[in-house]
């Protein structure tokens, strides 16, 4: 396990340095500072966090990360893919980003970081697109693991597995394409490209709510028990014949 811990940190620091995934960054920081200035609460938990100084009404913003990262940013907490020292329900928001396509587990690392996210909570991924120019270098930097990024319907699907509803999916990266291709026509059209031309993003980005369905159990018990304001025809007939 310490083998592959040291291996998915190496390479994530390898694929961040690379030039192009700088602006990728930069997007992904813009859309991430956009979203948590629409949430609030008591705690933020930033997992391995690439970046720290996020401006949230949210109160507490814990940036939590590896053993072995602890001297890349300011670090509260130690903790692995597999267990987050967090108890159930305790936080409001949440942040992975670019954590899943360098997780050797990544099922247990987004049910770990469901389990805390309290009901109606929020949490905020961002991952490489696979079918883009940035999810093929991915590829090819991570060959011979098992680290791999999902497409958006995958994504999709794991996380209405673990009670999360997606509310929210932004595609950016189109500036990685427009530096590269030196067009400034292509950077004009990059608004009409989010919809029609995803496989020109560089990264993706979901937005998820955890459902509440712990309470919705006792609003219906309550209502079972409201006495009707007309009496039941088949109760009425029941209570007549023992009188006769």
């Amino acid at each position: 396990m310490a083998i592959d811990q040291a291996r998915s940190i190496c390479l994530r620091q390898a694929w961040l340095a690379q030039p192009s995934t700088q602006q990728l960054l930069e997007d992904g920081r813009a859309w991430l500072q956009l979203q948590l200035s629409k949430h609030v609460g008591s705690y933020l938990v930033n997992y391995r966090p690439l970046f720290s100084d996020f401006e949230s009404p949210v109160k507490y913003q814990i940036c939590m990360a590896k053993a072995q990262e602890r001297s890349a940013v300011s670090v509260q907490l130690i903790a692995s893919d597999q267990g987050w020292p967090l108890m159930p329900n305790a936080v409001d928001v949440v942040i992975l980003q670019h954590c899943l396509e360098f997780s050797a587990e990544p099922d247990s690392l987004l049910q770990q970081a469901v389990q805390c996210l309290r009901p109606g909570g929020h949490l905020l991924i961002q991952m490489v697109n696979p079918l883009s120019r940035s999810g093929l270098q991915h590829r090819w930097l991570t060959r011979g693991s098992q680290y791999r990024a999902w497409r958006l319907s995958s994504m999709y699907r794991h996380l209405q597995g673990l009670n999360m509803s997606p509310e929210l999916q932004h595609w950016s990266g189109f500036g990685v394409c427009a530096q590269r291709l030196n067009c400034l026509k292509f950077a004009r059209l990059q608004p009409h490209l989010v919809n029609r031309c995803n496989l020109f993003a560089g990264l993706y980005c979901v937005s998820a709510r955890k459902l509440v369905r712990g309470d919705l159990g006792p609003v219906v018990q309550k209502t079972a028990f409201i006495q009707p304001t007309l009496p039941l025809v088949g109760a009425a007939t029941r209570r007549e014949k023992p009188n006769k």
